[in-house]
């Protein structure tokens, strides 16, 4: 199938460059109810890249807006949007730069919104509106400067105003490094949110990756302080099928859609066969991710780690492949090839500038050729001769620095998904997996419950060939050992 083609059955990938996006979005009521909720004014969304964070953002602005067009003013910015060509601040200079930053933003859009400025408020933020080029009235003398009215008048224009403001922040994490002045921008930026609440009627909902509040929380006490107003954002494996049914039906402006569409709404029917719309263009895509397994497209939502953009960007990689617009499992395996060396580059740069070291670590541990470590012990000796050169032993004694060193390269490996907990029950077939975003503090230290067992996650799996994906690349093209060659 030809790109062109992919990018109108699939949509974008990225939400906020997706035109149709809001037209087969899936509803998260679960989530949407409490965003939406004005008792919470500061919600911050905690979720890894690719989970969906600008979408529920952009589906919080539709809904604001549906809402009351007349009292509420939606505002969403991007850390793109904002000049940060600025000096070295301390924390508290920009906690008061983000505070007053945000206050502006709202009293702009007062500003605009004011027809006939007759109090002074009126006047001001109608000059504000003028000076960021929304009013042409000319009301700014020329010698009018922002930086001269007093914060407290900002929130006066704010208060007075009758309006109800959402602020939507997205990817103010971008450009993360592990220093100190990238840290306090980003720490101040949190607790600015946070003060600008004792002014009424403004609620802000800002989006952040797990590995950098986890860092943050590391170093700020009062980061720590806002755990309480997190908001985890994952999907279910039928979510993730809905995900993809809803763009094919719309692509194929299938009427009667929604009656194929119920059956996601239980994950664990598993066994019908693939559903009518997928079956359009994908066949079962049990890969065989675990011995006799019955998942058939539960193994899409392992691949993609749970994240829709990654799900959208295996399936277009699978269709690419595709002879007849139909993938299947000669597809899906050299989809693999290509997708898993695409999420290793993927982490070697997300994380780069705070774990430079990271990809020699993940190469390091698949020297090993295992799939599983059987508890933490053997995952720590398998991280001291794999990837630190040294004899491994059974016991080290508390206060040996080996053990930090190894629990920190540990943790990061699980932080970035390349390792996940499998936690056994009573049956060797049932258990259950544990993810950084559901247990930060999982290793904490080495003294993890024995029924954890640690292991790299199937995607990595296939990446690094511990698991024989039987692909290889010849030229720009993904072959299959024993494929017949195709004709020139």
């Amino acid at each position: 199938m030809d790109t062109a083609r992919i990018t109108q059955l699939l949509g974008n990938e990225l939400a906020q460059n997706d035109e149709n996006f809001s037209l087969y979005a899936i509803k998260r009521d679960d989530l949407m109810a409490r965003l939406v909720d004005r008792t919470q004014r500061y919600i911050i969304i905690n979720a890894p890249r690719g989970s969906g964070k600008s979408g529920l953002l952009l589906k919080l602005d539709e809904n604001l807006k549906l809402a009351s067009k007349t009292q509420n003013i939606v505002i969403t910015k991007y850390l793109i949007d904002i000049d940060l060509d600025l000096p070295e601040f301390s924390l508290e200079q920009w906690i008061q730069f983000w505070r007053r930053k945000i206050l502006v933003w709202l009293v702009e859009e007062v500003g605009v919104r004011i027809s006939a400025a007759e109090e002074r408020w009126q006047v001001i933020a109608a000059q504000f509106a003028e000076i960021c080029g929304r009013r042409g009235d000319r009301l700014a003398p020329e010698d009018f400067k922002p930086e001269d009215v007093p914060t407290a008048m900002l929130e006066l224009i704010i208060a007075r105003s009758g309006y109800k403001f959402h602020l939507l922040l997205d990817e103010m994490d971008d450009n993360f490094q592990e220093s100190l002045v990238i840290r306090d921008r980003l720490a101040g930026l949190l607790q600015a949110c946070k003060s600008v609440l004792r002014v009424p009627d403004i609620h802000v909902r800002l989006t952040i990756r797990p590995h950098i509040m986890t860092i943050l929380q590391t170093h700020y006490d009062h980061v720590q302080q806002l755990r309480s107003i997190e908001l985890g954002l994952t999907w279910r494996p039928g979510q993730l099928k809905e995900i993809l049914a809803r763009r094919i039906a719309h692509f194929d402006q299938v009427v009667d859609a929604e009656q194929f569409l119920l059956e996601f709404e239980d994950d664990d029917n598993t066994d019908s066969g693939p559903n009518p719309l997928l079956r359009r263009y994908f066949d079962d895509f049990d890969m065989s991710l675990e011995e006799n397994s019955r998942s058939r497209f539960r193994a899409l939502h392992t691949l993609s780690l749970g994240r829709p953009r990654w799900m959208l960007e295996f399936c277009a990689l699978a269709l690419q492949n595709a002879p007849k617009e139909k993938a299947g499992s000669i597809e899906y395996k050299k989809a693999m090839h290509t997708f898993g060396s695409n999420r290793m580059k993927f982490l070697a740069g997300e994380h780069y500038f705070h774990s430079p070291d990271l990809q020699a670590y993940m190469n390091g541990l698949a020297s090993k050729r295992k799939i599983r470590f059987s508890g933490s012990t053997n995952l720590r000796k398998a991280i001291e001769q794999s990837i630190l050169g040294i004899q491994p032993v059974s016991k080290r004694e508390p206060g040996d620095p080996i053990l930090d060193e190894t629990l920190e390269i540990a943790r990061l490996l699980y932080m970035v998904e390349f390792i996940r907990a499998r936690q056994k029950g009573r049956t060797p077939r049932d258990y259950r997996f544990i993810t950084y975003a559901e247990r930060p503090s999982l290793l904490a230290s080495w003294s993890v419950e024995p029924t954890i067992v640690w292991e790299i996650h199937p995607t990595f799996c296939r990446a690094l060939n511990i698991v024989d994906n039987e692909t290889f690349k010849t030229g720009d093209a993904v072959r299959i050992f024993g494929e017949p060659k195709s004709e020139p």
